[in-house]
Order: structure tokens, then C-alpha cells, then sequence
């Protein structure tokens, strides 16, 4: 299973975290998000930009089931 993981900009204005745990047969996946910016400025778009690539990545990780035989 993938690692949970945290991401946050430098300055906290926008932070992401990915818990992944298995009970069971049963696979629990809590995302959080937390937005507390609503501008940004151009010299901070590339910054933005780059969080959301890395955020995007993050979700879009594959998550392997191997069941059992």
C-alpha cells in the first residue's frame, strides 16, 4: 500500500494529507484538504502550480489489491 502523505506549501496556505488503512477486507481512504488563500500573486503562480502538480500526482497514485487465494 502506498505511504500515507503530507503536502503543504512553504508558507501553510495550503496543505493536503492522504491516509490509507485496511480493516478487514475493507480499504479506508481519508483525504484532507485545507485551502486558506484565495489570491495569489503571479511572482507565487509557479509555486501554486507546482503544489498542485505534486497534489495531483499524489492522487492519482495507483493503489494495488491483492486478494487472497
Amino acid at each position: 500500500m502506498p505511504a500515507d502523505k503530507k503536502l503543504v506549501t512553504p508558507d501553510k496556505d495550503i496543505s493536503i494529507q492522504r491516509e490509507i488503512r485496511q480493516t478487514g477486507n475493507k480499504l479506508h481512504i481519508q483525504i484532507d484538504f485545507a485551502q486558506t488563500v484565495t489570491l495569489v500573486s503571479n511572482d507565487d503562480y509557479q509555486g501554486l502550480k507546482n503544489f498542485y502538480t505534486l497534489m495531483a500526482n499524489m492522487l492519482n497514485e495507483p493503489i494495488t489489491v491483492k486478494l487472497a487465494k
